[in-house]
């Protein structure tokens, strides 16, 4: 079920944050004690996205938009709000997001 809603919530921000085709964006389900998401860089057309699991499907789906959000930022850096490397912005989107999306019916 959340590697569904994770492949559902994925297109949804592609689509919302206007993310081209040509950028490859791998993701995954991962136990990581640290976080419960992160997201790095491996080129300008390339990023991976890893999801800790161990979470309830409302934190797995706003994690996704939290991280989805930084790979926009990195795409257009206009949009990361300066020296908080981006996490005000994904941070007051990710259960905003996920709450309309689900009231929606889209994820």
């Amino acid at each position: 079920m959340k590697k569904y809603l994770l492949k559902k919530t994925y297109n949804q921000c592609r689509a919302l944050f206007c993310i081209p085709e040509s950028v490859i964006i791998d993701y995954r389900l991962e136990v990581n004690s640290d976080s419960w998401g992160c997201c790095s860089q491996v080129s300008d057309t390339h990023y991976v996205i890893i999801i800790n699991p161990d979470m309830s499907i409302r934190d797995t789906i706003a994690t996704m938009i939290h991280e989805m959000t930084h790979v926009k930022q990195w795409i257009f850096p206009p949009h990361a709000s300066g020296k908080d490397n981006g996490e005000d912005e994904a941070e007051s989107v990710q259960y905003e997001l996920t709450d309309l999306l689900w009231k929606l019916g889209l994820i």
